[in-house]
């Protein structure tokens, strides 16, 4: 296939200003959480992803408009894009110089790029994805028997598709994925069509298209491919002025799970309502479009693997296991829609932030519904030696701290302010950052104001609860 990257752009010229004020984009978000990844010197506003999978062959081809925003003058810049061939690059209708040395793919229009100046970067491009072994486990493009399962964090949006792969970038998405006739094909927001697409690949492919017209961060980008049960239908949750909202309900079941495994994910899924409704009760509306989850066979993955893809969590059975997701795990990915999704860490060593309130989110759900919503475990083996807020490196950052010791540590919060307090803060901190990005600062700010607008601040000490429970070594 021919390989083409078109960018149609704000060109410096001569008229502009010098050259030498043109300098390269990061090639890096500099995080040592995720070393190499990311890019700097531009933001991006829109994906567009045109694509095609055969899994017989393991290929998948097609092209990516992004359109971004220059951060500064730009010689060049570059997108994260593992193992995939692109074979030539113009800017602006012109020729370009590229490389693509691990993983990154370098682009340096024959002109710079001002300041400020929006630019689209169309680039095709094809190959065989694969899994991206991380210290949290197998992401990236995982194949199943029929089809493939995408997941992205920390890393592994970029084996599929070029992107500025850190989650202080978010973007609005439209996906079409043509696959071969019988199989679906699942990404996020709201389900487009999905009818014959000969302009995609000729006779025998189905396109699915998806249009996520919310941001969202490159690592909750879904993508599951496989012969799924779906009947298109629609839930009405609450709303916090005492409405109700209508929404498209996707729900998507592995067409080979067993009779019985079909049976308890069906009364698992008739549960949404009630854990959504609670949730919004204490956060917020929900944020999204649409509502759904994605029940898939994989061979490798299981319970822990579950992901908060947004608006329509991944939830990974065991291929061959009588087994199906476990419903605190349900309810966990769901909070992350508003902790994660919504509101977006803008570097790795804000997650605690993320899991602290998806744990807790578990609890809550199973203090109000009682079983089969048995309250998690929180572990306390190994969640004293690592600081939450300050895992030393990339193998830390998915341990048991990150996930238990910050929902306990919310949970003394919430003893100590009382109940008012505490869901006044987790619900100002979506209202005041929702669909963007905030750090720990921004949260212990926001704790700072409505502890002490409560009348509680000279009784609570913020920074030292905050401390203790998230930066300090030691049981606190």
């Amino acid at each position: 296939m021919t390989g083409l990257i078109l960018v149609s752009l704000a060109m410096g010229g001569a008229g502009c200003q010098n050259a030498s004020a043109y300098e390269p984009g990061a090639r890096s978000a500099a995080d040592p959480l995720s070393p190499g990844v990311g890019n700097g010197g531009y933001d991006v506003s829109h994906y567009g992803l045109d694509l095609r999978y055969t899994p017989s062959t393991g290929v998948l081809s097609g092209t990516a408009t992004i359109s971004m925003t220059a951060t500064q003058d730009l010689s060049s810049f570059s997108l994260d894009l593992r193992g995939m061939r692109v074979s030539a690059v113009r800017v602006g209708g012109v020729a370009a110089a590229f490389e693509h040395p691990r993983g990154k793919l370098i682009v340096t229009p024959a002109t710079g790029i001002d300041r400020a100046a929006g630019f689209t970067v169309a680039i095709t491009y094809s190959g065989k994805p694969g899994p991206l072994l991380t210290r949290g486990g197998d992401t990236g493009w995982l194949h199943t028997s029929r089809g493939a399962l995408a997941l992205g964090e920390q890393e592994g949006a970029d084996t599929w598709f070029p992107a500025n792969d850190r989650p202080g970038d978010k973007a609005r998405f439209d996906v079409s994925m043509s696959v071969p006739n019988g199989l679906t094909a699942i990404s996020n927001g709201l389900l487009a069509r999905g009818v014959p697409a000969a302009e995609t690949g000729g006779a025998g492919y189905r396109r699915w298209t998806w249009h996520q017209d919310l941001p969202q961060a490159t690592y909750v980008v879904a993508m599951v491919i496989g012969k799924f049960d779906y009947k298109p239908s629609e839930i009405t949750l609450d709303t916090e002025g005492g409405g109700t909202q209508t929404l498209p309900l996707y729900n998507f079941v592995d067409s080979t799970f067993s009779p019985r495994q079909k049976a308890a994910i069906g009364r698992m899924l008739r549960t949404q309502r009630a854990i959504l409704d609670r949730f919004i009760a204490r956060f917020g509306d929900w944020p999204f479009s649409s509502v759904g989850a994605i029940v898939v066979r994989t061979p490798r993955l299981g319970d822990d693997d579950s992901m908060e893809t947004q608006g329509i969590p991944t939830l990974p059975v065991p291929a061959g296991s009588s087994q199906t997701p476990s419903w605190s795990t349900f309810a966990h990915e769901y909070a992350h829609q508003w902790f994660g999704d919504a509101v977006t860490p803008g570097a790795w060593a804000d997650l605690f932030l993320n899991e602290g309130w998806a744990r807790f989110g578990e609890i809550y759900n199973a203090e109000l519904a009682g079983p089969p919503f048995d309250l998690p475990s929180l572990k306390p083996s190994g969640s004293w030696r690592v600081p939450p807020g300050r895992p030393p490196g990339p193998d830390d950052l998915f341990t048991d701290s990150v996930y238990d010791r910050s929902a306990r540590g919310l949970e003394v919060l919430r003893h100590a302010v009382g109940d008012a307090t505490f869901f006044k803060i987790a619900h100002d901190w979506i209202a005041q950052n929702r669909y963007g990005n905030a750090t720990h600062a921004d949260f212990l700010d926001l704790v700072a104001r409505d502890v002490a607008g409560s009348g509680r601040g000279a009784a609570f000490d913020v920074p030292r609860w905050f401390s203790h429970w998230f930066y300090d070594r030691g049981k606190p």
